[in-house]
């Protein structure tokens, strides 16, 4: 008797123990109540026909203290969780499965890495529901608070899913345009005379700058010796021509006047090129040779033209014959 009222004992303190065990170590299950539920319209735009998603079963899975995963049931199995947050934690949507139930809804379960429950560990979990063509795109989201002893408190989402405004246009209406006044006559006025002058200054310049251009590029280097050889060469052979080759012109150019000119105006030419070109001037001695030359040619022209004026002829007075 003693035997069996002792094994007996033992029997009952077992089931006991596995009682309690189980107590602590099983699931809590949550009512509706004890879950914020929200749900908005995203496509399209400026509209809400989007029917508050049915939520229920929310199940924590919490093991000495710290939460292991959770899992709830949607009514609506066109759901799928693309997020979720517990506590700091981020939770993807590859860790997040569903599983059809034979009453036509789904079972999202999400696992994550052991979390420390402490004071309050709060859960939200972002679904998006698109069933086609022609039905709106809707989100909801699933928030509440996984308490110490595995039991569950309402924690409204940070960040409740919102319709989206339709866009306001604001664009400010144009204004509309006042009345031109009437023209008053005006004074015929005169026109410009200088604009002619534009034309013509533009070209100069343009003229100019291409001479300067085609000068720059045949000083290059040693070509500014070998240009100024060749143009004194070449004022030398006019100097020369017209001091020695006043017989070989039309007698209308063998005057003195025309002669200075077939010396000077070169010679000015010259020393222009030298003075205004800086590419072109090399040596300081090509203005001196340049005015030997002229000062010579000048000066055998009209030494030789002194030299050959001819004598003024002399009057010869007939005197009559002496009277027989």
């Amino acid at each position: 008797m003693g035997t069996m009222t002792w094994t007996r004992y033992v029997q009952a303190i077992s089931v006991l123990a596995f009682v309690i065990f189980f107590i602590i170590t099983a699931p809590s299950f949550a009512s509706a109540a004890e879950v914020s539920v929200q749900t908005a319209q995203l496509l399209p735009v400026g509209g809400n026909t989007c029917a508050p998603a049915g939520v229920s079963g929310f199940t924590p899975y919490v093991y000495n203290g710290s939460l292991h995963a959770f899992e709830f049931t949607v009514a609506d199995s066109s759901y799928v969780a693309i997020a979720a947050t517990v506590g700091s934690t981020n939770i993807p949507f590859n860790q997040m499965t569903r599983r059809g139930e034979a009453s036509g809804a789904v079972r999202i379960h999400g696992d994550l890495q052991s979390l420390p429950v402490q004071r309050g560990l709060p859960i939200s979990v972002t679904m998006l529901s698109a069933k086609g063509s022609g039905q709106p795109v809707c989100i909801t989201t699933v928030a509440t608070t996984v308490t110490t002893d595995g039991e569950l408190s309402i924690t409204p989402p940070a960040g409740a899913p919102k319709p989206v405004p339709p866009p306001v246009s604001t664009t400010a209406p144009k204004p509309k345009p006042a009345p031109a006044p009437a023209p008053t006559p005006t004074p015929a006025s005169k026109a410009p005379t200088s604009t002619a002058a534009k034309p013509t200054t533009t070209a100069t310049s343009a003229a100019f700058a291409t001479t300067q251009s085609i000068l720059k590029g045949m000083c290059a280097g040693t070509g500014a010796d070998r240009l100024w050889f060749v143009l004194l060469a070449l004022f030398a052979a006019v100097v020369a021509f017209a001091v020695f080759g006043q017989s070989q012109l039309p007698p209308a150019l063998r005057t003195q006047e025309w002669t200075a000119a077939a010396i000077v105006v070169p010679f000015l030419l010259l020393f222009g090129l030298w003075y205004f070109v800086e590419s072109c001037r090399t040596t300081p001695w090509v203005p001196v040779i340049a005015t030997i030359v002229a000062l010579a040619g000048l000066g055998i022209a009209f030494w030789e033209r002194g030299t050959k004026r001819p004598m003024p002829s002399q009057t010869v007075i007939n005197l009559p014959g002496a009277k027989k």
